[in-house]
């Protein structure tokens, strides 16, 4: 990845522009805090290996996870009902409904490109939470 990553450097800090939400560290820490709010802590991430599928590329396990600085647990879903995953066309339009098992909220799938998923997080109380993750294959090369 070394050389790829020389362009990125170290942040600055910004100098005023016309962003609407704003280019303060105050202002965008607030929505920061807005968005962990709203995710309830909620996250999803995801993990890639090579496929065991030969005309596959990758297997990718994609899961919830929940950031609790307090509380450091972050496979605390018992708040959750369950979860539907969307990985579009290539998978048939197909809705994946996954409830939780032993702590983990997840899904496999085999890809032989990266895609856009999609889940709503249905939580006990009725509240949904849309949480979106752009699969990729960057580390793939680190594997």
């Amino acid at each position: 990845m070394g050389e790829n990553f020389r362009f990125a450097g170290y942040p600055k800090e910004s100098e005023p522009n016309e962003i609407k939400l704003g280019s303060n560290g105050k202002e965008r820490e607030k929505h920061r805090i807005k968005i962990y709010e709203q995710n309830r802590g909620l996250f999803l991430t995801h993990v890639i290996i090579p496929s065991k599928i030969k005309e596959y590329k990758y297997d990718i396990y994609i899961y919830l996870i929940r950031h609790s600085p307090n509380n450091y647990n972050e496979r605390n879903f018992l708040d959750i009902a369950y979860a539907e995953f969307f990985f579009g066309h290539m998978w048939g339009n197909e809705v994946f409904k996954v409830e939780a098992k032993k702590g983990a909220i997840g899904i496999t799938t085999p890809a032989y490109a990266p895609f856009l998923c999609t889940c709503i997080v249905k939580m006990k109380d009725g509240v949904e939470i849309e949480l979106y993750r752009y699969i990729d294959f960057e580390m793939g090369n680190n594997i």
